[in-house]
């Protein structure tokens, strides 16, 4: 069973987008949840890579997408590692660190 790499795309979405397309150069499928829904030009705009999934999800909508996505990754026993951008996520996601010894959180850095 691989890693599942899951990138939270909030508040921004530069950091989040060199980080899929430096996966993607590594071979490794990510999928990218972006909060909000640009209108259909927007959304085709962004290159579509083999190996990144962008999936659009209203702002209301987020925060219990995110959680029940996580929780159902864990709860199959996949293991998973999720990259943040914004600390309010850090919080709320935390807590499965205690859950699964198979989750890793870890804050957006790219190496310039």
């Amino acid at each position: 069973m691989s890693k599942k790499h899951v990138i939270l795309c909030e508040a921004g979405w530069h950091n989040a987008r060199e980080l899929s397309l430096e996966l993607d150069r590594k071979n490794i499928p990510v999928s990218v949840l972006i909060k909000g829904r640009p209108e259909k030009e927007a959304r085709q705009m962004i290159s579509r890579h083999k190996l990144i999934s962008n999936i659009f999800i209203p702002d209301k909508f987020f925060a219990v997408f995110v959680f029940l996505y996580v929780f159902s990754g864990i709860l199959f026993g996949k293991e998973l590692e999720v990259f943040y951008n914004k600390g309010k996520t850090e919080k709320m996601l935390a807590g499965f660190k205690k859950i699964s010894a198979k989750f890793q959180l870890e804050k957006i850095h790219i190496k310039k």
